[in-house]
């Protein structure tokens, strides 16, 4: 039978060892993601409250703030929690500043597409398009943001 013990690694969004002998082309990415400001945000492996997720997610609420900014306000047992931009930055330890560009340029983004090897017509773009090298790093991101369990 399998042994089906948590462990911590299985909460993270993407391990990022030393890959197997067959997987060797990606060893220079995952250096490049160690290295990166994401490297806390892929690896880290938090406490998860789900009783404290759904709490907030029933109740929460969008609010924009006196400087225009947008925040998440929601309710955990009865107390209030806001969201906001720079809390997500500073608990994901990013390393950036509020004043940091959130948007790039379209021009940026369709050259560096092109560059990655992306071989259909841009926009769309698709996952599947791309070469493996940079398909597997558009996977780990895009588990980051997804909302997916497991």
């Amino acid at each position: 039978m399998a042994d089906l013990r948590f462990v911590h690694d299985h909460n993270m969004t993407a391990f990022l060892g030393e890959p197997s002998a067959k997987h060797s082309e990606f060893k220079s990415m995952i250096e490049g993601l160690i290295l990166s400001p994401v490297n806390y945000a892929i690896m880290e492996y938090p406490l998860i409250v789900t009783s404290f997720i759904q709490d907030f997610w029933s109740t929460v609420e969008e609010s924009t703030d006196a400087d225009g900014n947008v925040n998440i306000v929601g309710r955990i047992q009865g107390q209030s929690i806001t969201i906001t931009e720079q809390i997500i930055r500073d608990c994901l330890h990013f390393g950036d500043k509020d004043t940091d560009p959130v948007e790039l340029d379209q021009d940026l983004v369709n050259r560096t597409v092109y560059q990655m090897g992306h071989e259909g017509a841009y926009p769309p773009t698709e996952k599947k398009l791309l070469h493996p090298y940079w398909r597997y790093l558009a996977h780990v991101l895009l588990e980051l943001i997804s909302t997916s369990q497991g």
